[in-house]
C-alpha cells in the first residue's frame, strides 16, 4: 500500500528553486555526467562547464564535486554498470557574487580562509595575491590530503567583470602545482568567451569543455519519472501527460521560463484530485 506523501513531498518532487545536489535526483545529461568523470581523471586539465542561463549548470557541478570526492552514484547510473575506481580530490565549491570583479579577487576569496588559518596574512603585502594563492595550495597539495589533488569548483564565472590574467595564472599553476585542477562554470558558448581572453585558452582545459544544450525529450521525461520516484510514485503522469510536460517544457524554456515551475504546479494539482 502506498502511503500518501506529505505537502512537503509534493512541493519538493520537483526542485525549480535550487541545484540538485544529491545524485538520485539528477536526471538526464548522461553523456556529460561521463564527460565530467573522465575529464576529472585527465592529469593537467582544466575542466569547464558552459552553456545558456538556466540550463543546469550549477547542478552539474555539484555532480562534479560528488564524483571528484568519490560518490560513484551518478557515473555508475550514466554508464549503467559499476564503475570502481573513484577520485579522491579535496574540493571546494565557490559562486561568483558582485564583489569578485577581478581574477585578484576571486583568488583572494579562494584563499581568504586559508591566508587566516596559515597565518600568510603579512605576505600579502610582500607577494603578488596569486604567488599567495600558489604558495598555499601548494602546501596544501604536500600534505597529501587527497589522492588525486585539490578540485576548485568556481560557479557563475562569467560575473567576473574582468578575469584578465587568470588563464596565464592558470598555465603557471599547471606547471608550479600541477595536483591543483579548477573547474569554471558560466553563461559562455565556449571557453574563450567564459574567461574573455583570446590567446590558446582550449589547451588550458584538454577538450575537458563540457557543452550543455538544451535536454532532449526523453531527457526532460527523465525528470518528470525522477520526481515520481521522490514520493514513492504516490503520483504518476501516464504517457499522454507526460507527453504534454515535455511540450510545454520546451515552449516555456523558449520564452525562458522553467520546466520545472511547470512540472511542479501540474504535480500539486494532481495532488488535489
Amino acid at each position: 500500500m502506498k502511503h500518501q506523501p506529505t505537502i512537503s513531498q509534493i512541493e519538493n518532487a520537483f526542485q525549480p528553486a535550487k541545484e540538485i545536489d544529491v545524485p538520485n535526483r539528477f536526471a538526464g545529461r548522461h553523456q556529460s555526467v561521463i564527460d565530467c568523470y573522465y575529464a576529472l581523471a585527465t592529469q593537467g586539465a582544466n575542466l569547464a562547464i558552459v552553456g545558456n542561463r538556466g540550463i543546469g549548470k550549477s547542478s552539474l557541478a555539484r555532480q562534479v564535486i560528488r564524483m571528484a570526492t568519490g560518490d560513484n552514484t551518478l557515473i555508475e547510473k550514466s554508464l549503467d554498470h559499476r564503475v570502481f575506481e573513484r577520485h579522491d580530490f579535496l574540493a571546494m565549491y565557490f559562486a561568483c557574487g558582485d564583489a569578485v570583479r577581478t581574477s585578484d579577487d576571486l583568488l583572494e576569496s579562494l584563499g581568504a580562509e586559508r591566508r587566516t588559518e596559515s597565518g600568510a596574512q603579512k605576505a600579502i603585502a610582500q607577494h603578488s595575491i596569486d604567488t599567495v594563492f600558489t604558495n598555499v595550495v601548494r602546501e596544501l597539495a604536500n600534505q597529501g590530503l587527497a589522492k588525486h589533488g585539490i578540485l576548485i569548483v568556481v560557479d557563475e564565472f562569467d560575473r567576473i567583470g574582468d578575469p584578465a590574467g587568470f588563464a596565464s595564472f592558470l598555465k603557471s599553476l599547471a606547471t608550479n602545482v600541477p595536483a591543483v585542477k579548477f573547474c569554471l562554470v558560466g553563461v559562455a558558448q565556449d571557453i574563450k568567451e567564459l574567461m574573455k581572453e583570446h590567446e590558446s585558452t582550449d589547451r588550458l582545459f584538454a577538450g575537458s569543455i563540457v557543452r550543455l544544450a538544451a535536454m532532449t525529450d526523453d531527457e526532460l521525461a527523465e525528470i518528470v519519472r525522477t520526481a515520481e520516484a521522490a514520493i514513492d510514485s504516490y503520483l504518476t503522469f501516464d504517457h499522454g501527460a507526460t507527453k504534454r510536460l515535455v511540450s510545454d517544457a520546451k515552449l516555456f524554456a523558449n520564452r525562458s521560463a522553467l520546466f520545472a515551475n511547470d512540472a511542479e504546479s501540474a504535480m500539486i494539482a494532481c495532488s488535489l484530485l
